[in-house]
C-alpha cells in the first residue's frame, strides 16, 4: 500500500535530518510545541492501555474524515504518537481500516532507532486508531 501523502512529508522531513539523536530532539522539539490535552481529556476512556508511558489519544470525526490527536506524560511518546496522528488526520475512516497491518512510518528507518517498548506503545495507539476507525465504517454500514 501506498504512503498517505502527510505520511511522506513527515518521512522525508525525518530523512532530511541527518543523525538519530537529531531526529529525537527533532521529534521532541515539536512535542513541546503542541497544546497539551485537558485535564478531561487525560480519562482512563481515551489512555492507550498498555504503554509504559501514559499516552492519551483523541479521536473524532470531521466532515467525515478522522481526526487524531494524542498527548502523553512523555515529550518522546507524544511526538512520536503526533507522527502517526498527524499521518492519519484528513484519512477516510475506510483508508485507515484497508491499512490496518501498515501502521504510518513505522516501517520507516526512523522506527529503527526507537525502543522496542516505544515501538510497542506506538503499535497500540496504532491499534486504537484502527479500532476507532472500524467503528465509524461500521456506523456507516449500519446506520439507515
Amino acid at each position: 500500500m501506498s504512503p498517505w501523502p502527510q505520511e511522506t512529508l513527515l518521512h522525508g522531513r525525518l530523512s532530511a535530518i541527518k543523525g538519530s539523536h537529531a531526529r529525537l530532539a527533532w521529534v521532541v522539539e515539536r512535542a513541546r510545541h503542541l497544546p497539551p490535552f485537558s485535564h478531561g481529556e487525560r480519562v482512563d476512556a481515551n489512555l492507550v492501555e498498555g504503554c509504559l508511558s501514559q499516552l492519551w489519544l483523541r479521536a473524532s470525526i470531521a466532515d467525515g474524515r478522522c481526526v487524531f490527536q494524542c498527548d502523553s506524560d512523555s515529550l518522546i511518546v507524544k511526538g512520536i504518537g503526533s507522527l502517526i496522528c498527524e499521518s492519519c488526520s484528513g484519512r477516510l475512516p475506510v483508508e485507515i481500516v484497508a491499512r490496518r497491518n501498515e501502521p504510518p512510518l513505522l516501517t520507516t528507518s526512523f522506527a529503527s532507532v526507537l525502543t522496542q517498548n516505544r515501538r510497542n506503545g506506538l503499535l497500540l495507539l496504532w491499534g486504537q486508531i484502527v479500532v476507532f476507525a472500524r467503528a465509524q465504517v461500521s456506523d456507516l454500514v449500519t446506520s439507515p
